[in-house]
């Protein structure tokens, strides 16, 4: 899954389909899911913060 947010959106899915019971969803695949959403998040937000805080200063001050 290359959406960060997917792996919480499948979690949020099964537990309101299948409640406590992880028989279903195999606990070991969703926290590797949520392993691998969490380091495709950061690596993601640190070099997209660096361009942000460099580019910022040409924003417009109003649209």
């Amino acid at each position: 899954m290359a959406n960060p947010v997917a792996p919480v959106m499948v979690g949020a899915r099964y537990a309101l389909l299948y409640g406590n019971s992880s028989a279903e969803m195999g606990t070991t695949s969703m926290w590797c899911y949520l392993g691998l959403a969490t380091a495709v998040g950061l690596a993601l937000l640190i070099p997209s913060w660096v361009v942000f805080r460099r580019l910022s200063a040409r924003f417009a001050d109003e649209l």
